[in-house]
This record gives structure tokens, C-alpha cells and sequence, in this order.
């Protein structure tokens, strides 16, 4: 019935070196438009990166993209096409396919086309920190076909706070645990694995008495 399994460090480390070759690559392309700083986030930061033996889906990364936005006025559909443009010129060379977009990320995949499955893939979330420790995100309307700077919602305001909770009471190998099992009996192939974490770290804190 388990199909999901954590991947160990040691599989993971080429392959975050080589797509953080990519993003300086990107850095240095971007340049005379705007620069940027970067930040592995979710899973690979915790040391919680998944993977289905069984599908043809490997496992994927986060990264925010974090532009250096004094002035708080760049255009989002023209900020995320020039990173798109950008990553589009380079992703080939390591064994990446172009970005796919979507509403909160772009997407870039290395496939294997000889088996029709995923290797793995990088979720690139373009973000601006502002204020007292605010955060909003670009994010693509795929009816009006629009994009727009969104601020974060509350649940990813709170989520440090509870990740603490749980680091500072012992119950990170319940965390695991139970990000495990939700992520095996996930129906919804649509749900991301950055919404079944918040709901494991959610439950893990009602059930020890932290409560919003």
C-alpha cells in the first residue's frame, strides 16, 4: 500500500548542485533587468523530500525566487517572463525541458522519455519580502490570463510558529510519520505536497494541545 518514500541526502545532493549551477546561470542572465536571490524551501529544506516507487513521478524541489525589489513596483506578468525566458535558455544544457506555468509556480522537469516517467523536477515560486516580515507571490489567473503580486495567506504566516511547536515538544518524528501516510493515501493528484505538510503540521499541534 506504501508507495511513497523518503529520499535519502546523498541521492539528492548532485542534483541540487547542478540545478543551483542553473539558477546562477539565470542570476548572471537577468542581470540587466533585475537581480535576484534564491532560497530551497518545503520539503528539501526539512529534509522531507518524497518520492512514488511506484508512479512515473520522481521527486521535486522548491525554490523561491526572491527579487530585490526596493521600490515594490515590478510588473509581475514581465518579471516572470524574463525568469521563464531565462531559464528556458539554459534548462537544456541541464537536461531540463522548457517551464511549464501555473498559478503559484513554473514548473521545470528532467524526463525520462525512454520509460514515459518524471526523473525528478523544480517548483520556482517568484517572491517579494516587504514590511514586517510580509510576503507576496506572483500569481498567474489562468482564466483572466493574468498575473498579479498576491500577499501569502494566513496559514503560511502561522506555519513557522507551529513547525517550532512540534521541533521544540519532540514530535518531529511524529511529523514524519504522519506526512507519510497522508501523502500514500492522497487521492487528490492535484494537491501539492506543500498543503498536505501544513495539514500534517495542523494536526500534529491540535493533537498536543497547540491550537490557532
Amino acid at each position: 500500500m506504501y508507495h511513497f518514500q523518503y529520499v535519502a541526502k546523498k541521492e539528492l545532493k548532485p542534483v541540487k548542485k547542478q540545478l543551483m549551477e542553473l539558477i546562477h546561470k539565470v542570476q548572471d542572465e537577468v542581470r540587466d533587468s533585475f537581480t535576484f536571490q534564491y532560497k530551497f524551501v518545503g520539503s528539501v529544506q526539512r529534509n522531507m523530500v518524497t518520492w512514488d516507487v511506484k508512479s512515473n513521478a520522481g521527486f521535486d524541489f522548491d525554490v523561491n525566487i526572491i527579487v530585490n525589489d526596493c521600490d515594490g513596483d515590478f510588473d509581475a506578468e514581465k518579471t516572470k517572463n524574463i525568469l521563464m525566458c531565462a531559464f528556458n535558455k539554459y534548462a537544456r544544457k541541464y537536461g531540463y525541458d522548457s517551464c511549464e506555468d501555473s498559478t503559484r509556480v513554473f514548473t521545470i522537469k528532467v524526463k525520462d522519455r525512454k520509460n514515459s516517467r518524471i526523473r525528478y523536477s523544480c517548483d520556482f515560486a517568484i517572491v517579494n519580502d516587504y514590511g514586517n516580515n510580509q510576503q507576496e507571490y506572483i500569481r498567474y489567473n489562468k482564466k483572466r490570463k493574468n498575473y498579479t503580486w498576491e500577499e501569502q495567506t494566513k496559514g503560511f504566516y502561522c506555519l513557522p510558529e507551529k513547525i517550532k511547536f512540534c521541533k521544540d515538544n519532540q514530535l518531529w518524528q511524529e511529523v514524519r510519520e504522519i506526512y507519510l501516510d497522508k501523502k500514500n493515501y492522497n487521492t487528490d493528484s492535484n494537491k501539492k505536497s506543500r498543503s498536505i505538510f501544513a495539514e500534517t503540521i495542523h494536526e500534529v499541534c491540535h493533537r498536543n494541545g497547540f491550537y490557532d
